[in-house]
């Protein structure tokens, strides 16, 4: 099975809803979700608070909201299966910077505010290159 990443409407919608409050700002947040022979399945997104010192252009989730992602997962028997976060001004396409501070088999999601694109990306494994993967509606 080809990896791919199984996200409701209304979550998707929450992204967005969450990028255009923080814009021109990076939005970001962690996914709570399931994955199985490298289909992920997105059961919850949540909103951390961008910590970077360069907002406009950067993300850094806080460490205390990706604890309090962990232990929501436990809670609904489900894992951090990635993160997501907003490009303000440029594509849903990761940056050389979102490339170099990824961790592989993660999920990433990344929307644009200026396309309004939403599009999903990973890396198998260290020293590749981000892969898009299918973004499916369940």
């Amino acid at each position: 099975m080809s990896a791919s990443i199984e996200i409701s409407i209304a979550i998707r919608q929450e992204i967005v809803e969450a990028a255009l409050s923080a814009h021109p700002q990076e939005a970001c947040g962690i996914l709570i979700g399931a994955s199985t022979a490298g289909a992920f399945s997105v059961s919850e997104m949540r909103v951390a608070a961008n910590l970077s010192p360069t907002p406009l252009v950067h993300y850094f989730i806080a460490p205390a909201d990706l604890l309090a992602a962990e232990r929501r997962g436990k809670e609904l028997r489900r894992e951090v299966i990635g993160y997501w976060h907003s490009h303000p001004y440029s594509p849903a396409i990761p940056s050389a910077r979102d490339l170099a501070e990824a961790w592989e088999l993660y999920v990433y999601l990344i929307y644009s505010v200026s396309e309004g694109s939403l599009r999903a990306w990973q890396i198998p494994s260290r020293g590749e290159p981000f892969h898009e993967l299918p973004l499916l509606t369940p």
